[in-house]
């Protein structure tokens, strides 16, 4: 509802994939479209499912344990209904618990963010 979701690498949340990654294009499904800044790069990592949840063949508690994103993008001459490139993959994952790491690329191919989680799924 908020996002335009283009999926290019991995499956939607609960449909039992084997894939360890998540990933496409993603923009901000907006009338106004105004510069992005850092609060539109932070919703636009965030907006995507962790990919531990596509593992799953049905829904299951899950809950992010730590969260650390990096914008190492510093000029950001796009808009937030640009489309963005997004990819995830669990580095890691043993006994309920991922380690995710993240990236987001600008509409020029720039790398924008680099995000890290550790997620845990109660299943």
């Amino acid at each position: 509802r908020h996002f335009d979701y283009r999926i290019a690498q991995g499956t939607l949340p609960f449909a039992g994939s084997s894939q360890r990654a998540l990933g496409g294009d993603i923009r901000m499904a907006s009338n106004e479209s105004k510069q992005a800044g850092i609060a539109e790069l932070l919703a636009l990592v965030d907006a995507w499912p962790p990919v531990s949840l596509t593992l799953l063949n049905q829904p299951a508690p899950a809950s992010s344990l730590t969260w650390t994103i990096e914008f190492v993008a510093h000029d950001l001459p796009f808009t937030n209904t640009d489309w963005w490139r997004y990819l995830a993959e669990i580095e890691y994952g043993s006994d309920g618990y991922h380690h995710i790491a993240a990236k987001l690329w600008q509409p020029d191919g720039k790398l924008a963010a680099i995000s890290r989680q550790t997620v845990t799924v109660f299943a």
